[in-house]
C-alpha cells in the first residue's frame, strides 16, 4: 500500500467503525474487498510490527471466504469481519486442529465465545496478533476466561456455566485444562482457574425448590474430598466443599497445589462442627434436675434435631 494511501487507514467504511464484534461484509465490494484487506495487513506488518493498538476497535480481522465459525451462515457472498480488541472473546482454531480442540470449540460456543478456524497467514504472522486473538491452547483458553472474568461477575460466571453447559461440556474442559504444563501455572492462570465453575459441589440439595449449582470454583472452599459421597445440603458450612470424582480434576488439582483429603477426613470435622454448633444453640437450663430425676431424654438434647444428619455421616 503505497505511503499516499496510509489515509485508507482512518477512512475504513463507517460500517467498519460502529465497534460491532463481527459483521458480514460483502465478499465483492466494489474497493474495500479481500485484495483490499491483504494490502492493508501487508502495509500493518511492515510498518507497524510491533504495535496495533491505532486500530484497535476496527473491523480488519478478515476470514477467507469460504471459512466460517460454528453457527455463521456458509453463504459465500459475504466475508467474516472481526473487531481488533482483546474484549470479545474470540479464539483461533489451529491450522490442523485436533479432535479435542474441535470438541472445545463446540463448548466455548455454547459459552458466546467466537472459536474460529485460523485467520490468514498474512494476519497471523504479526508478532501482536495472539495478544488479541490467542490460538486454542491451554494458555489461549486461559487468556480468553480472564477476558471474561474482567467483565462478568463471579455469580454471573457461575450461573453460565452451570446452565450453559452439561455434564460433558464440563468434563472436557477439565480434561483440556488438566494438560497446562505446571511451569505455564504463573499467578494469573492460577487465579484464573481457580474462578472457572467446573469442579463437583459436594453438596446435594433434594428441595427442588432451592437452587444449587452443581458446579462451584475453587474460591471459598472448605474441604476437597474424594471417594464417599455427596452431603446433604443442610450441612453445609459457609464455605464450598468439592467432591472428587475423575482423574483430570485429580490430576488439575494437584498440579494446582492443592491436598485432597479422604472422606472420612471431612466426615469426622463435620461431626464436630454439628457438635459444637448445637452447643452454641442450646438455651441456658435454669433449673439442673438431680440425676435421680434426670431423664433419658433430655441427655441427647444437644443432636436431638441432627440425628438424621449423624445418621447419615
Amino acid at each position: 500500500m503505497p505511503p499516499k494511501d496510509f489515509a485508507d487507514l482512518v477512512m475504513l467504511p463507517r460500517e467498519w467503525r460502529r465497534g460491532d464484534d463481527c459483521i458480514q461484509w460483502p465478499r465483492n465490494h466494489d474497493y474495500y474487498n479481500i485484495e483490499w484487506l491483504e494490502n492493508l495487513w501487508k502495509y500493518i506488518n511492515e510498518k507497524f510490527p510491533t504495535d496495533l493498538t491505532m486500530l484497535e476497535n476496527t473491523n480488519i480481522l478478515y476470514l477467507q471466504p469460504l471459512s466460517r465459525p460454528l453457527g455463521v451462515s456458509t453463504a459465500n457472498n459475504t466475508i467474516s469481519l472481526y473487531k481488533l480488541s482483546k474484549n470479545i472473546g474470540l479464539i483461533q482454531l489451529p491450522i490442523v486442529p485436533s479432535k479435542d480442540d474441535l470438541a472445545i470449540q463446540k463448548v466455548l460456543v455454547k459459552l458466546n465465545f467466537y472459536c474460529i478456524e485460523p485467520f490468514p497467514e498474512m494476519i497471523r504472522r504479526h508478532k501482536c496478533i495472539e495478544e488479541y486473538v490467542p490460538q486454542l491452547s491451554c494458555l489461549g483458553l486461559l487468556q480468553i476466561f480472564k477476558c471474561r472474568l474482567r467483565h462478568f461477575t463471579q455469580l454471573k460466571i457461575q450461573h453460565e456455566f452451570n446452565t450453559l453447559l452439561n455434564e460433558h461440556d464440563i468434563k472436557l474442559l477439565r480434561q483440556y485444562l488438566s494438560r497446562i504444563m505446571t511451569q505455564q501455572l504463573d499467578d494469573s492462570n492460577i487465579q484464573c482457574i481457580k474462578q472457572l465453575p467446573i469442579f463437583d459441589n459436594a453438596y446435594l440439595s433434594t428441595d427442588l425448590n432451592q437452587q444449587q449449582y452443581r458446579y462451584t470454583s475453587l474460591n471459598n472452599i472448605l474441604y476437597i474430598y474424594e471417594s464417599g459421597t455427596k452431603l446433604p445440603v443442610d450441612l453445609q458450612p459457609p464455605k464450598q466443599c468439592i467432591h472428587v470424582t475423575d482423574s483430570d480434576s485429580r490430576i488439575l488439582l494437584d498440579k494446582l497445589g492443592y491436598v485432597i483429603h479422604d472422606f472420612t477426613h471431612v466426615a469426622r470435622y463435620l461431626i464436630t462442627t454439628i457438635g459444637q454448633q448445637q452447643q452454641q444453640q442450646q438455651p441456658p437450663q435454669v433449673n439442673i434436675p438431680s440425676p435421680q430425676q434426670s431423664s433419658p431424654s433430655i441427655i441427647n438434647v444437644p443432636f436431638k434435631h441432627d440425628q438424621p444428619k449423624m445418621a447419615y455421616l
